[in-house]
């Protein structure tokens, strides 16, 4: 193991702008106890990392300098005192969503709210000018090694690439898991999704997986709403084109009654606040909903009619990384895609070096590609 190495780093703002590029940072010396280092292979490129270096959403993410990325896939390295259940050698995903399996979530079949998640984790490297280097949810996945807690730690043993495994980590988990754990997906149903990029088509998938008859996605990118045909989409609409809620609503079943045209479960994964709003009005009375972007200004606030939200009988679910639980449900992802059955690989569509990180999450965030992979063995 190299006395330093490279990462990503953030350092903060200055004149207006995220001060952000790669550095060498060293090693620490000692691991906290249940802290694992892991050689990074592949980490995925999230558009949530560019929305932190965005002035506006950088309240309240100090400590700093930070190394950003919270998913990815490597080798364990080292072990600290009290990990019991990984070794070095073993290939690991590292997620930003820990299962403790001793919290009340966790005990509770809520893991994706386990008590030890973090925004920022402890230190685990220090810049060649002495500062402490923090990890962006205690992964940190931007740089040739990570440290991370056990228990945002899974090992695996499968022929799947790197960057599948990495875009499981995130956006996949975070895609297919509201229409298979948060608000399942029966046979039959018919699904609208608004935003087809990296969560909007793996939900997409998993939607088909499950059995739903018709699925209507919605995006302005030709070559997204194409994708989205090619894995599954029985119809798709352009939102610069038609009101994608009458659309949705057109295309959709009528169940009767003054509200019940709409699709039966509607996912949103667009990244705006309007995109949200749409997704509400698409369901009909008694539908389902569920939110799953972060909006490009994180402080912002959605509004909904107040008698229709009242009224309608709509049930709305939020979805952290989707509901699902690292070390319970990464084995099923894992077995479907083995059989692809879900099919990540499709929707990479770039790879990027380390050097390259400042583009890749500018090309995530203008929509230039739909998921990006970013190398770090070799």
């Amino acid at each position: 193991m190299p006395r330093t190495f490279r990462a990503a780093i953030w350092r903060g703002e200055s004149d207006g702008a995220a001060v952000f590029g790669v550095e060498e940072v060293e090693h620490l010396s000692d691991l906290r106890p249940h802290y694992v280092e892991v050689r990074v292979t592949a980490s995925s490129i999230s558009i949530s990392d560019h929305l932190f270096l965005r002035p506006e959403n950088q309240g309240g993410r100090a400590p700093l300098p930070q190394v950003l990325g919270h998913g990815g896939v490597g080798i364990v390295e080292r072990v600290g005192a009290g990990v019991e259940r990984l070794k070095a050698g073993d290939r690991v995903l590292m997620y930003g969503t820990p299962q403790c399996n001793e919290c009340w979530y966790c005990r509770n079949g809520r893991a994706d709210w386990c008590t030890e998640i973090q925004f920022v984790g402890p230190p685990i490297a220090r810049t060649l000018d002495g500062l402490d280097v923090h990890a962006s949810s205690a992964v940190g996945s931007f740089a040739e090694y990570a440290v991370v807690p056990q228990s945002q730690l899974v090992a695996v043993d499968t022929p799947l690439s790197d960057d599948e495994l990495a875009f499981l980590t995130i956006s996949g988990s975070s895609g297919i898991g509201p229409a298979l754990i948060v608000a399942p997906v029966r046979a039959g149903s018919v699904v609208a999704v608004v935003g087809l990029g990296p969560c909007g088509l793996s939900y997409l998938q998993a939607a088909k997986l499950a059995g739903a008859r018709q699925i209507i996605g919605v995006d302005p990118v030709p070559a997204r709403r194409e994708l989205a045909l090619s894995l599954g989409a029985t119809n798709v609409v352009d939102p610069t084109n038609e009101d994608p809620i009458a659309a949705v609503r057109a295309l959709g079943p009528d169940r009767g009654g003054l509200f019940g045209t709409g699709a039966d479960v509607v996912f949103e994964a667009t990244t705006t606040t309007k995109g949200m709003q749409q997704a509400w009005e698409m369901a009909p009375a008694g539908g389902t909903v569920v939110l799953s972007s972060v909006p490009f200004d994180m402080t912002a606030s959605v509004e909904f009619p107040a008698t229709p939200f009242a009224c309608q009988g709509k049930t709305v679910h939020g979805s952290q990384q989707g509901g699902f639980a690292i070390g319970r449900d990464t084995p099923m992802a894992i077995e479907l895609m083995e059989a692809r059955r879900l099919d990540f690989g499709a929707l990479i569509d770039a790879t990027y070096a380390l050097d390259d990180i400042a583009s890749a999450l500018d090309d995530v965030a203008a929509y230039r590609i739909v998921a990006g992979s970013l190398h770090l063995d070799g």
